[in-house]
């Protein structure tokens, strides 16, 4: 069983063991160990909830349903006048999450350019699974921090990369699984082969409740090769569009992308075809239809070729109200050092979870040389919690904005892993690269499944 399935349940007065039907109406109260692990309802779309079932006069039996909520053991009671029963069990999680790395070097000597990532448990239907992650590695090489991830199996995580030799890499991931409303097409090729290229969904989507996660490798120095923007153009479509198609990227870097339809969401999206010009390090965009507080935003560019600061391409996303959204770069710096380059086009998706998630924006800054910061959040249950930034580079869902660094070093400062812990008490920022000061903008989602 997984979270959110809805399944039938019947409970029953005995006598010895025996169904024994009762001589009038007998109340039975149902009730959940931990609260809130699981819900009672009476219809079998589990949409109307219930804290009790009655049993009628001559009969021996009530129906109604449980849909587990939480990947913890749960306990089931139901008491009546004559006697209480329990059940337990444990539910499959929504939320699987885990951590690989790839090693410095092989046995062989060789550079460590792809790893095996284990689900456990699998995934029960991988078209109703979405993958969330963040990787990164201790070098300014493109070629070895640049990682793409993707659902291969029920039971794995596939991770490449381009370069590694001498330099390790990390990946922590989450696996989002819902038995109904959420639904996931993937893709995966290389350059575009234009400034702008279009690919044809399998299946129609609704673009209202539908958003993109997409990751790539690298192919050479940081800048448009690496920085492609990807978008839900129609019901039946996806593009790419890269700063310049005859900068020699060829079959390489490969991309890979996710369209994710989740039932009870809103989205809008948005292109900001001016992008940031140099000297600018803030945009806002304002009067967008009004969200719900449960809301996060991603963030992605277009550059140009062969641009000169890394740190100009790295973005945060914010939503300072409802109505708006804010992307920035720099860290807050002002002396220009992380907008010299110009961004030749943004693009942004609100994600408005309403009712289907909760959903907490945390700001989390580290200094220069530190390269792990924890920060309390509110309680959540890691079994059905995603976590994501809102900066959208090749590596995942990984991004924030850092500070100059006097070097053209900066991206892996602005690349984040994010974790929970303490019990769902506590966001752990960690990046592998630490000369300049960044901060992130982490989205922590809690989905009611």
């Amino acid at each position: 069983m997984l979270a959110g399935d809805c399944v039938a349940t019947t409970i029953q007065s005995r006598l010895n063991g025996s169904p024994q039907a009762v001589a009038s109406a007998a109340n039975v109260a149902l009730t959940v160990s931990p609260t809130g692990a699981a819900a009672y309802f009476s219809d079998a779309a589990c949409t109307t909830a219930i804290t009790s079932v009655t049993i009628a006069p001559t009969k021996f039996n009530a129906n109604f349903f449980v849909k587990p909520i939480s990947g913890v053991m749960v306990t089931l009671s139901a008491t009546a006048s004559f006697g209480t029963a329990t059940q337990s069990f444990t539910p499959l999680p929504a939320v699987r999450t885990g951590f690989c790395s790839f090693a410095s070097v092989l046995s062989d000597g060789g550079p460590d350019l792809e790893v095996q990532c284990p689900i456990a448990p699998p995934q029960q239907v991988p078209a109703h699974t979405a993958l969330f992650f963040q990787a990164s590695a201790a070098t300014p090489s493109p070629t070895e921090f640049e990682i793409r991830c993707r659902l291969t199996s029920a039971s794995t995580i596939t991770c490449d990369r381009q370069a590694g030799t001498g330099t390790a890499g990390f990946v922590r991931w989450h696996t989002l699984e819902l038995p109904t409303g959420l639904r996931v097409q993937t893709g995966e090729g290389g350059c575009p082969g234009a400034i702008e290229a279009t690919t044809a969904l399998p299946m129609s989507v609704d673009p209202a409740k539908s958003f993109l996660l997409r990751s790539n490798t690298a192919v050479g120095s940081l800048d448009d090769d690496e920085f492609v923007i990807g978008r839900i153009t129609s019901p039946t479509t996806y593009l790419q569009a890269i700063g310049n198609a005859a900068s020699g990227c060829g079959a390489t870097p490969l991309r890979a992308f996710q369209v994710v339809e989740l039932d009870g969401t809103s989205v809008v999206r948005g292109v900001l075809d001016a992008g940031l010009p140099p000297g600018t390090n803030v945009v806002q965009v304002t009067g967008l239809p009004a969200a719900s507080t449960n809301a996060a935003v991603l963030v992605q560019t277009r550059v140009a070729d062969a641009v000169l600061q890394d740190c100009s391409m790295a973005l945060r996303g914010t939503l300072p109200s409802t109505t708006s959204l804010t992307i920035s770069r720099g860290n807050a710096s002002n002396d220009g050092g992380c907008a010299l380059e110009q961004l030749e086009q943004l693009a942004w998706e609100r994600i408005d979870f309403q009712q289907r998630a909760r959903v907490q924006a945390i700001t989390v800054s580290l200094s220069a040389g530190t390269t792990q910061q924890s920060t309390a959040i509110s309680p959540v249950d890691p079994t059905r919690t995603v976590v994501f930034a809102a900066g959208m580079p090749g590596s995942g869902q990984s991004g924030g904005e850092s500070s100059p660094s006097g070097a053209n070093n900066a991206a892996p400062d602005a690349v984040g892993r994010f974790d929970i812990s303490g019990g769902g008490t506590t966001l752990t920022v960690r990046r592998d690269g630490a000369a300049a000061a960044a901060t992130f903008t982490v989205w922590v989602v809690e989905v009611n499944p």
